[in-house]
């Protein structure tokens, strides 16, 4: 019986030593759990808002994010949220990131905020849909910490399920002015070989 107490405290001692982010406690590389997957958007001719149905899209990863957008002066994506499949190396970055912080975290929290100028930024992994707009966890701030920056948070996925026609319209513009710009750099090279071939016939 001893022995069996033994190993059962070793066990947790090494869950307990596993722990690199203390907002991410109940994190494991293969433990999956459900988030909500939403967005809002909001543009002058389309609006969407998604986020606060009954019954929510859910999605499997390892870990959920939500992410609120600040660029009020042209309003497009306001909000998203959904699933990461964080990496040990992820996790192992943002530790370190919160290590040599001067910032100091919330242990009792369960969500690891980025308040950056453009967007904040949240993560969790406690429970299934732990990113549920209407939820009001414990949270870590980190304001002048860009503890997240190397998480890969990929919001085209949520413009190509939730809105596909604004999602081609606004890649067939951006092509549009990739194109345009490449016309009009190529437009001022004109002059450079105008001017040499009018001096030389005019010899």
């Amino acid at each position: 019986m001893r022995v069996v107490k033994l190993l059962l405290l070793l066990g947790v001692l090494k869950n307990v030593g596993s722990v690199l982010v203390p907002e991410l406690k109940s994190w494991s590389e293969d433990r999956y759990i459900q988030c909500v997957h939403c967005m809002d958007y909001d543009r002058s001719h389309i609006s969407l808002f998604g986020c606060k149905p009954r019954r929510p899209i859910l999605c499997n990863g390892n870990a959920c994010f939500m992410r609120f957008h600040k660029e009020f002066e042209r309003p497009s994506v306001m909000y998203t949220s959904g699933c990461l499949n964080l990496t040990l190396a992820e996790m192992e970055t943002i530790a370190h990131a919160q290590k040599h912080s001067n910032e100091t975290g919330n242990k009792n929290g369960s969500l690891l905020c980025e308040i950056a100028e453009k967007s904040d930024t949240c993560i969790c992994s406690n429970m299934d849909k732990c990113n549920f707009i209407n939820l009001s966890p414990d949270f870590s701030e980190y304001n002048r910490t860009p503890i997240l920056k190397n998480v890969k948070i990929d919001e085209i996925n949520h413009m190509k399920m939730f809105l596909p026609h604004e999602y081609r319209r606004l890649t067939t513009y951006r092509q549009y002015q990739q194109q345009s710009t490449i016309r009009v750099s190529h437009f001022w090279l004109i002059p450079m070989f105008a001017f040499p071939i009018i001096t030389f016939f005019n010899r």
